[in-house]
């Protein structure tokens, strides 16, 4: 938590006796780490429970791994979307910095632009990021929000059973999209993006974004 005391003024009188304005503490807690610290705890039981699943043949052990499964899964679900929400807090910190053009504000609404691509472009325009890093962010946010929406708005349908790569057996798609691979990737990901873009050392940045990068560098630590 972070504190801050806003303007205020002292006045003098005819007396010379100080008449100061109250002072008032303002508090704020950046969300970003607070979500990534979330999607890190989830990992860590995705994590144990996915070394437990090499389990031995014997009766009742069927029960014991569709338990950890389905643990696994719910783990790395929330990690996922854990990553998701981090990553919507910390494209909000930027906006304010990014000088997004009401041109394009016009085009993300006539285009109901997805929030990968508006994340990205204020990602590169806050900290002026060459294009093809940018393109970069885009594309690892654009997978990142498939397992998100997978898990947000899953489908009705029926689809074939896949093969789930930490017990090589077959069962539903969706254990295997969220096992515990996928969620490393996207934490991973995730991270990287927030810790390298505000490590930036561009000259001419805001004083508030450099502000705000030293807070988040502090929380990132010890991720």
């Amino acid at each position: 938590m972070h504190i801050a005391i806003p303007e205020f003024s002292i006045r003098v009188g005819d007396d010379g006796r100080l008449s100061p304005d109250p002072v008032e503490l303002q508090t704020k807690v950046d969300v970003t780490t607070v979500w990534l610290d979330a999607a890190i705890e989830h990992l860590s039981t995705s994590r144990s429970a996915t070394r437990k699943l090499d389990v031995p043949d014997k009766e009742g052990s069927e029960n014991e791994v569709g338990e950890l499964l389905y643990q696994t899964m719910i783990s790395s679900m929330q990690a996922i979307t854990s990553c998701g929400i981090a990553m919507s807090a910390y494209q909000s910190s930027l906006y304010p910095f990014a000088n997004v053009t009401e041109k394009t504000k016009a085009s993300w609404k006539k285009n109901k632009t997805p929030s990968y691509k508006r994340s990205a472009h204020i990602i590169g325009r806050a900290f002026r990021l060459p294009n093809t890093k940018s393109k970069k962010i885009w594309v690892a946010l654009k997978e990142h929000s498939k397992f998100r929406d997978w898990a947000v708005h899953p489908s009705s349908h029926y689809k074939a059973p896949v093969l789930h790569p930490d017990t090589g057996r077959v069962t539903d798609w969706r254990f295997t999209a969220f096992s515990l691979g996928n969620a490393q990737v996207v934490t991973r990901q995730t991270i990287q993006i927030i810790d390298q873009s505000s490590s930036t050392t561009k000259r001419g940045l805001a004083e508030g974004l450099s502000r705000y990068c030293e807070v988040v560098q502090t929380h990132l630590e010890p991720v």
